[in-house]
């Protein structure tokens, strides 16, 4: 962001008052959009989702430290060499694909979960686990709709979709319900291939403040 664009307006001072940050936020957070077209990059967007209860079958990995240091071509390749999504997609419920869960239901550790939303199965193939999960509310932070799965996968879509994630402005009401008195602390979803085209979601737990 410019010099220029940080500065008060001096035809109406009070609007740029430290004592309106949420104001600020809007400003700038305008200006990065502006500045990321001008580059090229697709726009970020973000929603509301309520969801009802699901089951999510997948193979869980509990993460010891922080996720940025785990070994995730150890995760995956564990995962595939166990079946991988070849013995989910008969019980995916549709139109989910590949998605991960993040939950801490081990209460020591982050736990990574490669699976998808599943239904008509009862009991999980050997090394999967199969959780019910309650109807929750949901931040959704995605991209628009890009032409390729790849650009979906690419630095523009998942990489940027990522950062931002991490930081998301939750809606006024709301607060980011991804503490130990949640099932789920976040999901990833390939959305791809649809008829719109294709994107990568990041789904934040919410929940109405009391």
């Amino acid at each position: 962001m410019s010099e220029t664009s940080k500065k008060p307006n001096p035809a109406s001072p009070e609007s740029y008052s430290p004592k309106t940050p949420e104001l600020l936020n809007m400003l700038e957070e305008a200006q990065t959009k502006k500045e990321e077209k001008a580059m090229g990059k697709p726009e970020i967007k973000v929603f509301r989702m309520q969801h009802d209860e699901f089951s999510f079958l997948g193979i869980e990995n509990a993460i010891v430290g922080p996720i940025e240091n785990a070994d995730m071509g150890k995760v995956w390749s564990g995962f595939f060499e166990a079946g991988g999504y070849d013995k989910i997609e008969p019980f995916m419920k549709k139109p989910y694909d590949g998605m991960v869960l993040y939950h801490k239901n081990n209460p020591e550790h982050l736990v990574y979960c490669p699976g998808s939303i599943v239904e008509g199965i009862d009991e999980a193939p050997e090394g999967y686990t199969l959780a019910k999960y309650p109807v929750c509310e949901f931040l959704v932070v995605t991209t628009e709709w890009l032409p390729t799965r790849g650009e979906a996968l690419g630095e523009n879509g998942l990489g940027q979709v990522y950062k931002y994630q991490k930081n998301a402005p939750i809606p006024d009401g709301y607060v980011r319900f991804d503490g130990p008195d949640s099932r789920i602390v976040l999901v990833e979803r390939e959305n791809f291939e649809t008829a719109e085209g294709s994107r990568y979601e990041f789904w934040i737990p919410i929940k109405k403040v009391d």
